[in-house]
């Protein structure tokens, strides 16, 4: 993860996440700035504590590729199936 100096216009590296064995297919934040969540090509989801890089859990979403994408109303992250419109819902963390 990175953090931006406004200032500046520097990125600043604030965590190196190590987890994902395979390409990460995407990443969100929830709208607080506290949780990330990401997916990647071996089917792992993903959830991170922001301020101390740590994961939080990680979910086996089974055979398929998925995106995952946060709802601010419904305060959850949502992960899609790439491949067909299948949504489940991950929460709360």
């Amino acid at each position: 993860m990175v953090t931006v100096d406004r200032s500046n216009d520097r990125l600043e590296l604030r965590h190196r996440i190590e987890g994902p064995q395979l390409g990460v297919i995407s990443v969100d934040v929830n709208s607080q700035g506290t949780v990330a969540a990401s997916s990647s090509l071996n089917s792992q989801i993903r959830l991170w504590d922001i301020d101390t890089g740590r994961q939080i859990k990680d979910i086996d979403a089974g055979p398929g590729l998925y995106s995952v994408q946060y709802d601010c109303i419904l305060d959850v992250f949502l992960v899609f199936e790439m491949i067909s419109y299948h949504m489940c819902q991950v929460g709360p963390y």
